[in-house]
């Protein structure tokens, strides 16, 4: 997968809450073939589309904005538009392109801007983060409790239609926003001793009372779609939320049953990163207790702060398959790796990173 859509990854997963650590790391030099040439002008008529189909969405009302799932989902493919334009092109020293990049993002991020303003109207609290930012809302766990349920509930009442690719995303993002917020707040650690031991309580309780509807709603929308909601049709945010939430329900093997058939197609189509799609793969491996394919996962070693993979299929195969998803040599990804735990010091550190939700 090209590196230019590695920073589009990055990008996003900044913005919505996505742990794409692993997914940065998978990133090699190959050039993508998902969103086009790596240019701000390639990179902005591709987000410029994304954004059309919202204008239009908003214009026809395509989906009712007091829908949860709807409201999210163009807020979704309009933020999408602004990663890929803001991160996509790849600008190597080259003064004229990073000036052009900053002003194609720009022009993006006005017009995303002017979505979420529509959107605001109607609904003020289509995401969690962009709720707690604006409300001002502490990350206590009264505060996860009320934005779960509320979220869930939501989800379960939306009418959205699946035909719509803002209802997918929406779906998939209010569905990995929530259960992600659940794995992360609130902090127990930071509480007082006594306090620790009934908040993890509560919060595992929360974690597998939403994975439990995420199991649900997932398995619905594999069926539904009879395919991987890819980035090319749905759009970054929806294809990396859904990888990370079967990451996140990695020991759920019926759901990565389903999946994972569908996410391979998806990438060898040119459809999805292929990255995500070996990622997925071999942390569901792992999971599992089977061994991975394209030696995605491993950990720092503390002592000589370099990388290792763990056990892999047919090693003497590995960059075959790696190529074959358009992934860089292992060698390379070896080296960038080692590079990364030298700069963690002592502590050793997964190449995936994804909270699991058990």
């Amino acid at each position: 997968m090209g590196a230019a859509l590695g920073r589009v990854c990055a990008w996003v997963g900044r913005t919505a809450l996505v742990p794409l650590v692993m997914m940065q790391l998978a990133m090699g030099p190959a050039r993508a073939a998902i969103f086009g040439p790596a240019t701000p002008a390639a990179a902005e008529q591709a987000a410029t589309a994304w954004l059309d189909q919202v204008d239009t969405a908003l214009d026809i009302h395509a989906c009712d904005l007091a829908d949860r799932v709807c409201a999210l989902g163009l807020h979704s493919l309009a933020w999408s538009a602004v990663g890929l334009a803001s991160a996509y092109p790849d600008c190597p020293g080259d003064k004229g392109c990073l000036a052009d990049r900053a002003a194609a993002a720009a022009r993006i991020k006005a017009r995303a801007q002017a979505v979420d303003t529509r959107l605001d109207v109607v609904r003020d609290d289509f995401s969690i983060p962009y709720t707690m930012e604006h409300r001002h809302l502490p990350p206590t766990a009264a505060t996860v409790d009320d934005l779960s349920r509320q979220v869930m509930a939501d989800v379960q009442a939306s009418t959205c239609p699946a035909t719509q690719a803002a209802c997918v995303a929406g779906e998939l993002v209010a569905l990995h926003e929530v259960l992600l917020l659940a794995n992360r707040q609130p902090v127990c650690q930071a509480l007082p001793a006594a306090d620790q031991a009934p908040c993890l309580k509560a919060k595992a309780q929360r974690v597998k009372d939403v994975a439990a509807l995420a199991h649900d709603r997932l398995l619905r929308l594999f069926d539904r779609l009879g395919a991987w909601p890819a980035a090319a049709d749905w759009g970054l945010r929806a294809d990396i939320a859904a990888g990370t939430l079967l990451q996140m329900m990695a020991t759920d093997g019926v759901l990565a049953a389903k999946a994972l058939p569908l996410a391979q197609a998806a990438a060898e189509a040119g459809r999805s990163p292929g990255a995500g799609y070996a990622l997925l793969h071999d942390r569901l491996a792992l999971a599992t207790n089977t061994v991975q394919l394209y030696g995605t996962q491993g950990a720092c070693d503390e002592i000589s702060h370099t990388w290792h993979a763990y056990t892999l299929a047919d090693p003497g195969q590995l960059d075959g398959r790696r190529a074959a998803l358009g992934l860089e040599p292992a060698t390379a990804y070896q080296a960038r790796m080692d590079a990364g735990c030298k700069g963690m010091g002592s502590a050793p550190v997964k190449a995936d990173a994804a909270p699991v939700a058990q």
